[in-house]
Order: C-alpha cells, then sequence, then structure tokens
C-alpha cells in the first residue's frame, strides 16, 4: 500500500474510535450530580475512595443496570465501577417494595471487589439504608441515595473473617427497565 493509503486508514479509524469518547475530562474526585433525570450515574465511597459506576475492564464501558421487577415490587440495580480510573469490582443491591420519599432499608447489598484476595465479597452486615427521590415507572427512570456496612463473606453470603468496608455517601440516577415478573 502507498502511505498516503497507510494515513487516510489511520486516520480514519483514530476518527471513529474518538467518536466513542466524550469531549468532557470525567472528574474521577468527586461524586456525580445528585440528579433525577435517568442520566445513568452512579457513585459512591468505598472506606473513603470514590467508587464511579458505569465501568468495565474489557470494554471500558458497561451500563449500569435498574430494573423494576414488577409482580414481586422489587428494584435491582447492579454497577461494574472504577476506583483511581481502575476496575474495582461490582456493586449490587435490591429494593423490596420501593417506595419514593422514604428511608428504606436494602434487602440484599453486596460489593464484589475485582481482585479477589481474601474475601469474595462484601455483603451488608447492617441495616443498611436507601433512600429513593425518585421511581418513576412511567418515564422509566430511579434515582436515589444509600449506604451500607459490608462484611467479607463467601458467594453464599457466609460471613468470613472480620474483614469489612463501608460504602458511604451512594447515589444513582439510572434508567429503569420493566418487568412483569
Amino acid at each position: 500500500m502507498k502511505p498516503i493509503n497507510n494515513f487516510l486508514i489511520s486516520a480514519g479509524i483514530l476518527l471513529f474510535l474518538s467518536s466513542f469518547t466524550s469531549c468532557q475530562k470525567e472528574d474521577l474526585n468527586i461524586l456525580p450530580q445528585e440528579t433525577q433525570t435517568g442520566a445513568n450515574t452512579f457513585g459512591c465511597y468505598i472506606d473513603g475512595q470514590l467508587y464511579l459506576g458505569g465501568y468495565f475492564p474489557i470494554t471500558g464501558t458497561f451500563p449500569l443496570t435498574a430494573e423494576y421487577q414488577s409482580k414481586s415490587k422489587k428494584i435491582i440495580i447492579e454497577s461494574y465501577g472504577k476506583i483511581d480510573n481502575k476496575a474495582a469490582g461490582l456493586m449490587y443491591f435490591e429494593i423490596n417494595n420501593p417506595v419514593k420519599g422514604n428511608l428504606q432499608n436494602l434487602s440484599l447489598a453486596y460489593y464484589m471487589p475485582e481482585k479477589i484476595s481474601n474475601c469474595f465479597q462484601y455483603s451488608v452486615i447492617n441495616k443498611a439504608g436507601v433512600y429513593l427521590t425518585k421511581f418513576d415507572t412511567i418515564n422509566k427512570i430511579v434515582s436515589g441515595n444509600f449506604n451500607f456496612s459490608g462484611q467479607c463473606s463467601d458467594a453464599l453470603f457466609h460471613f468470613s473473617g472480620n474483614d469489612s468496608i463501608q460504602v458511604t455517601q451512594g447515589r444513582f440516577d439510572i434508567k429503569l427497565d420493566i418487568y412483569n415478573n
């Protein structure tokens, strides 16, 4: 191939790849703003370190998921995330009988670190709180705040050891998928 053709092909590939990135740089030092628009944001502090959701190590981005199971009246929220721009793991929680404007307990919550060392996951050990600022099944948006303490556990949620984490100042604003199950 001629050098000019290689240049054009390379430039075209770079232009195509750059179309998938944002013009604004993400500020890794702040939580996402508290919004109620379905902005698909998720963030919290894990033991004081900022965790930002919507990131997966293989693809770079990963959609945040929030689903409402209308028959069982349960919201499930799942987020792969990063700390300091590095893969950090999976945050997962469930809210039974969700009600907007009330402080509720998370029925299940855990954080599964990307790099498993002595702990497979950290499961909720307290009456973890979630406050839904928006729960809109018409416009399909769920927003709120959360926090919980997690203790090291195995995949079956049996606690093992005393290793624990604090998840604080959590917030999310996610498009809601609705299922009739």
